[in-house]
């Protein structure tokens, strides 16, 4: 499946800026994937007035929050500490039921444009989560950074290291030789920290 699947983050953009973005790369299917779809700061982006919003232009808006949200129903997709844990999450039936929609939907021709919040890939679970997971089985997608540029899920992971691991340049001989092996260890790492640090952001958000 060659086609992309775009990833993109709201953030505090306006609508016209946002257009812009979708607009770049032709993208016709908006997939919402916050667990909460309203903002009380950019209530442009709250799900009834962005669907209204986007059907004006032409473009089909998806939620699809139960699939791929941070918040989960399922209580045993939580960990022992309380927050839903993304290695268990992959393999629920609910998320892996929107992996086929996402599949649906591109082979009936539509260019999708995964929705979450966050500015920066790497902060949101678009990236650390859905888009982890999309990467790993193949999909290719691509994530429209602020300026409308795109960077790989490879890429991002350059950046994802080097927010968790500044220094990493000062390696030990062992560590060099080691190399994809040591590498491999750091992301798994960065990985499961941001799990805890998205995921515990909505666990506070759910409780207020």
């Amino acid at each position: 499946m060659d086609k992309v699947i775009y990833a993109l983050g709201h953030s505090n953009y306006d609508l016209e800026k946002f257009l812009n973005l979708i607009r770049k790369y032709n993208i016709d299917c908006i997939v919402d994937i916050r667990g909460i779809p309203y903002s009380s700061f950019n209530t442009q982006y709250n799900r009834e007035p962005l669907r209204a919003f986007l059907k004006r232009e032409n473009i089909l808006y998806i939620y699809m929050g139960n699939e791929f949200a941070v918040q989960r129903n399922n209580t045993n997709l939580y960990n022992e500490k309380g927050y839903p844990d993304f290695k268990k999450v992959i393999l629920d039936k609910d998320f892996l039921n929107g992996v086929e929609r996402l599949k649906n939907g591109i082979e009936k021709g539509f260019t999708i444009g995964i929705l979450g919040a966050k500015q920066d890939p790497i902060n949101c679970h678009r990236y650390i989560l859905v888009g982890r997971y999309l990467n790993n089985i193949g999909l290719n997608l691509k994530y429209i950074l602020d300026d409308g540029s795109l960077k790989t899920h490879e890429e991002l992971e350059e950046d994802l290291l080097n927010k968790f691991f500044k220094n990493r340049d000062q390696m030990t001989l062992e560590e060099i030789i080691r190399g994809d092996s040591y590498k491999n260890e750091l992301l798994e790492k960065a990985y499961e920290e941001s799990n805890y640090i998205i995921a515990v952001r909505f666990e506070h958000i759910d409780k207020t």
